[in-house]
């Protein structure tokens, strides 16, 4: 192992001092669980946003080639105050209709809340955006929006729910519906 290899490294009996991903993996899957068990319906996109705009920038400002975002800070990422969440319609559901949206878009810790928007957009085409709705009221668990889907083609559509902080950060998270207008639940 690299430790044997360079004896400088040995910091007391048993105790190694290592760097690289190899050690960098499990703190940050550490804190990627504390977040979840704080806050269990978080998604992994909104994990991974979270814990690069709390990282501690070391190395050269912003993402480098060396330090990439910089050192996993876990008491910010718990803290910091994202909740972004599409809690209904489930992912993969059937809608019809007048579609709600239901969940929250806030952001309590640093950076504070400036705006949420929520967009749809046919999975086989990305690039056809949409906006639902867009709003500086932050919303925590309740109607982030309403969708006509009766005014658009039965097909597969993805749902983005971007947050805003008041330093341009984006988190944003997905959730997958099935627009069906014609058949019966």
């Amino acid at each position: 192992s690299q430790a044997r290899a360079y004896p400088n490294l040995k910091i007391a009996s048993g105790y190694w001092r290592l760097g690289g991903t190899s050690m960098a993996s499990p703190h940050v899957a550490g804190v990627a669980a504390l977040m979840i068990s704080k806050n269990p319906g978080i998604n992994n996109d909104a994990v991974g946003q979270i814990m690069e705009y709390t990282a501690d920038d070391i190395g050269q400002p912003g993402k480098d080639i060396y330090f990439g975002y910089g050192r996993v800070n876990a008491y910010r990422a718990l803290n910091a105050g994202v909740d972004i969440d599409i809690s209904s319609p489930p992912a993969n559901s059937f809608i019809r209709g007048l579609a709600q949206i239901q969940g929250s878009a806030s952001i309590t810790g640093t950076g504070g809340f400036q705006r949420y928007e929520l967009y749809y957009t046919p999975k086989d085409e990305p690039q056809n955006i949409t906006l639902i709705t867009n709003s500086t009221n932050p919303v925590e668990n309740g109607l982030l929006g309403t969708w006509d889907t009766t005014l658009s083609a039965e097909r597969e559509y993805i749902f983005t729910l971007k947050v805003i902080d008041t330093a341009n950060r984006e988190f944003k998270i997905f959730r997958e519906v099935i627009v069906d207008n014609v058949n019966q639940p």
